[in-house]
């Protein structure tokens, strides 16, 4: 695989077409048929939904916009029903007498009862044209999404990283906060976050919500993947009853108490993910470095009493956990976290999209994820287990341009108590390249097992959309409990959907019974009764 160059995802509205940019270089060839008979996942096309129409006056995307780029659940409006947060980062916004081109919005729909995301009623839309800022050309509003409750009031905050937002006439970059309340559709306008910067920052890129110390309060890390020359930096803020504070930590490689020096297009901060893996009580923070020496690293650093410890942070390669780093793997670009063993401790997942595989590595960006399971001490690693799409059902070889592990998310589908894992690989070729696939595996008390596994692709197994066009189904994941019945279901985004394209989501219920069995296809029928 070639190194990427300094151009940083969606730098520009050429390179935008998007945040994919940098990867979807695809493959044209099929997969393989479906294998030997699964259980079932929890997940399936009972009741999925095909999401392109909107009830906005202007009609929702146009050809272009990133609809299903980026995608957040939280709780909103405290009913105990997850919503959705869904970026339209290229989206042209109203402001004035004019429009204002990839300003960028979010649209916001609130989950359910019984009907989930299937409800015509609940949909808003933010940008900063509702009056927390002057929105700018090209500036990206909705290119990173986080939810969490950041002044503890019981209902969730959403953050919406703007990476081109304008300063001083100058694009560093930015995040808006939007607070929750019983009635979100009053969200009223964003609170700018202090965080300064210089220009080509393009701070806000990534987010991610997490309690890294031990107050009462949720906190947010902002992945600030061009500072120094792409070197990158992370800037860590606090919560309390007025929110995120002014103040805050910012991490840096070349911060003398943390491991490794900064070094240009390391791209720290690329991907971001928070969990208690060692049982404190606290956060700890996982931040991607996917160009760290050409090749890729995963930096952690544990929560404390105050916040963050930057002394005792750890730095893992490919070589460090399991495989072999190689320039181009790309290990670092993706994150998720959750407790897939049951064991009380947070365990990290680590994408490696641009992986190769084969004698002489010719399946080029085939891709691959590393599972990393939490202890008292950390990590044990003498437990890491690595895998491509071989031996998954649904696929049985990597093929090149697959790009496994592009994006993940996690939630319990099954309702077994464990969390389950969702890894897309969105160059996945059925009809043509960048139909794009993912792929759901089980937890468990030994997680991650072939035969407790299922792909899931557009227009396949009754899965909605259409293969008579690539889509890049997988790009962006979501996980939350839409229609409260207690079983986690699951958001994919497909930005590139439709001839035009607008771009689309595809939501797939959790329940018990799951199973696949109005497909008339026995490979996903329950290996056991209900």
């Amino acid at each position: 695989m070639n190194v990427p160059t300094a151009t940083i995802r969606g730098e520009d509205s050429g390179a935008a077409a998007s945040g994919l940019a940098m990867a979807l270089t695809l493959a044209s060839l099929l997969a393989p048929p479906l294998s030997a008979a699964s259980v079932s996942v929890g997940l399936s096309p009972v009741r999925s939904q095909l999401v392109q129409t909107f009830p906005f006056g202007s009609g929702g995307p146009d050809p272009g916009d990133g609809f299903g780029m980026t995608l957040a659940s939280g709780d909103f409006n405290g009913d105990g029903i997850a919503d959705l947060a869904s970026g339209v980062p290229f989206d042209a916004v109203d402001f004035g007498s004019g429009t204002v081109a990839g300003a960028g919005s979010v649209y916001v729909h609130l989950g359910a009862p019984g009907a989930g995301l299937a409800s015509a009623s609940g949909w808003f839309r933010l940008s900063q044209a509702s009056g927390a800022n002057t929105p700018a050309e090209e500036e990206q509003f909705g290119f990173a999404l986080a939810a969490g409750d950041f002044d503890n009031d019981g209902f969730d905050d959403l953050a919406v990283g703007v990476p081109r937002d304008v300063q001083g006439g100058v694009a560093k970059g930015g995040v808006q906060v939007f607070f929750g309340s019983a009635d979100p559709a009053v969200f009223g306008p964003g609170v700018v976050l202090g965080i300064g910067g210089s220009a080509n920052d393009y701070i806000g890129l990534e987010l991610t919500a997490g309690h890294f110390d031990d107050d009462n309060y949720e906190d947010l890390a902002v992945g600030i993947p061009g500072r120094d020359a792409v070197a990158g930096a992370v800037f860590v803020m606090y919560g309390g009853s007025g929110g995120l504070g002014p103040g805050g930590q910012f991490l840096q490689q070349s911060n003398p108490d943390i491991e490794d020096n900064g070094e240009p297009d390391d791209r720290f901060g690329w991907a971001l993910a928070a969990h208690d893996w060692n049982g404190d009580g606290r956060d700890d923070l996982a931040v991607g470095v996917p160009l760290e020496n050409g090749y890729g690293a995963v930096q952690l650093f544990f929560g404390g009493e105050n916040g963050l410890d930057l002394v005792h942070d750890i730095l893992w390669t490919q070589n460090s956990i399991a495989g072999t780093s190689e320039p181009g793997d790309f290990f670092g670009s993706a994150l998720t976290t959750g407790d897939f063993d049951g064991d009380g401790y947070g365990d990290l997942v680590i994408g490696s999209y641009g992986e190769d595989f084969g004698l002489a590595e010719e399946i080029t960006d085939a891709g691959t994820v590393a599972a990393v399971f939490g202890d008292p001490a950390g990590f044990d690693l003498a437990r890491t287990v690595a895998w491509g799409q071989g031996g998954f059902i649904g696929l049985d070889v990597a093929e090149p341009n697959d790009l496994f592990g592009y994006s993940m998310t996690t939630g319990d589908f099954d309702h077994d108590g464990f969390d389950d894992l969702i890894v897309s690989h969105p160059g996945e070729a059925w009809s043509q390249t960048g139909d794009g696939a993912v792929t759901a595996l089980l937890g468990g008390a030994n997680p991650f097992q072939q035969s407790r596994s299922r792909l899931f692709a557009p227009g396949h197994e009754g899965v909605p959309g259409s293969t008579s066009q690539p889509g890049t189904f997988g790009a962006a994941l979501a996980a939350g409990d839409f229609d409260g019945d207690h079983y986690a279901d699951l958001v994919i985004g497909v930005p590139s959907y439709g001839a035009d394209p607008k771009g689309a989501e595809i939501v797939l219920y959790g329940g018990l019974a799951a199973d696949g069995f109005d497909t008339g296809n026995a490979t996903y029928w329950s290996a056991v009764t209900p």
